[in-house]
């Protein structure tokens, strides 16, 4: 069993009664180190200056934010290493066809109450999969890309690879994308649509197709996912940029202005507003949304 005395918590909860009761559970297990954020700045604030080992995230941080927020920014820009655990930690029952459907996703999420064995449970999982993924996560750091397929798909057909099938597959079609090989990068998506119709894929499909600049091909594909899951508001952002390579400037702008009013401090959201906005010559709502980003986001390097 991992020895979490040595290991760095940061638990992140708005409510002071919770955060404290995240603590005994994570007490419990041993843990010696437990830092608390409580919302989304502080979060931001104690990754960036202290990297904690394992995350347990509240889904409700309030001030209009929520968990999964806090996660999709944190990878994009960047600021939290693969090896990191992040734990999304919550009452609500619909939270999975959230993470069932969105491309950036937890670790694992935890449905309260639970209990410390319930939670040593998942975090073993969690720390196995770390463990099998390692070298890979090492190779896709330093962008050796070439490094991470063979490791992947050395693993693909391993017995140890099992558990972990398609976290294989969706890693190696990311892996394409990020290098610039789309082509390859919608193969593998669509070979995961051949088993499941993960949403996900069928965004990462509609993904690569609007790098290849099949911008209908990619509309069509993404219009499925908007429709199946409309919570999944990712795939409304990459219809909006869709629509704008297509010169459908005010459909792009409506798109986006509805999300907006759904998360209304996302902020990397905002600035695909003001773009929309710009180019669909409504000049107003471009400045509003961009002030709205210079006066209140505090992600680092976001202006």
């Amino acid at each position: 069993m991992t020895d979490y005395s040595k290991k760095r918590f940061l638990v992140i909860d708005d409510q002071s009664q919770a955060r404290d009761a995240l603590r005994t559970v994570a007490q419990q297990l041993g843990a010696f180190a437990v830092e608390f954020a409580s919302n989304y700045q502080d979060a931001i604030f104690r990754i960036r200056n202290n990297m904690p080992d394992i995350i347990l995230c509240d889904y409700v941080l309030g001030d209009g934010r929520s968990g999964q927020q806090l996660l999709e920014e944190l990878r994009r820009f960047n600021l939290l290493p693969d090896e990191t655990i992040f734990m999304m930690v919550t009452g609500e029952q619909s939270y999975e066809q959230v993470v069932s459907a969105v491309e950036l996703i937890p670790d694992d999420y935890i449905i309260k109450p639970f209990s410390p064995d319930k939670l040593l449970l998942r975090l073993e999982r969690i720390v196995a999969k770390k463990l099998f993924f390692a070298g890979y996560y090492k190779e896709k750091r330093q962008q050796e890309y070439a490094n991470a397929l063979a490791i992947l798909e050395a693993s693909r057909d391993s017995e140890a690879g099992r558990p972990y099938r398609f976290e294989i597959l969706r890693q190696r079609a990311e892996v394409f994308l990020a290098c610039g090989d789309v082509k390859s990068a919608e193969t593998a998506y669509r070979s995961i649509l051949e088993n499941y119709e993960f949403p996900w894929a069928r965004a990462g499909v509609a993904r690569a197709l609007h790098k290849q600049n099949r911008l209908q091909e990619a509309r069509e594909e993404i219009d499925r996912v908007v429709a199946s899951t409309p919570h999944f508001f990712d795939a409304g952002d990459l219809k909006a940029s869709i629509c704008m390579a297509q010169g459908e400037h005010a459909e792009a702008q409506q798109i986006l202005d509805d999300i907006a009013k759904k998360t209304p401090r996302n902020y990397l959201r905002k600035r695909l507003l003001a773009e929309a906005a710009t180019l669909n010559g409504d000049t107003a709502t471009a400045l509003a949304a961009m002030a709205d980003v210079i006066a209140n986001d505090t992600m680092p390097g976001a202006i």
